[in-house]
């Protein structure tokens, strides 16, 4: 997909691009966007709830379905993932 608009931010805390095939491409070099597991395929995995999730409130028009809330917090499940992923398989996470 080609870049539609850049804009510059400056934002306190730290960011994670969530793309459809979980990677990003910056100077030619390809990195995985997942930060706090290390094994790129199962968080691929883990994740697909949330793309299926995306997709469907895009078919409805919704604008921002994974919303932040003000104070910045994550979405409320991708936190339940990462829960989920710490507490049956803690190995994966850094």
């Amino acid at each position: 997909m080609k870049v539609k608009a850049i804009k510059h931010e400056i934002k306190v805390g730290y960011y994670s691009p969530i793309t459809a095939d979980g990677t990003i491409l910056v100077n030619n070099i390809v990195a995985s966007v997942y930060a706090r597991i290390n094994n790129h395929y199962v968080a691929h995995f883990s994740n697909a709830p949330m793309r299926w999730y995306y997709r469907i409130m895009k078919y409805f028009e919704v604008d921002e379905p994974f919303q932040t809330n003000a104070n910045g917090q994550k979405h409320w499940t991708h936190s339940l993932l990462i829960q989920l992923g710490k507490t049956f398989t803690p190995q994966l996470f850094i």
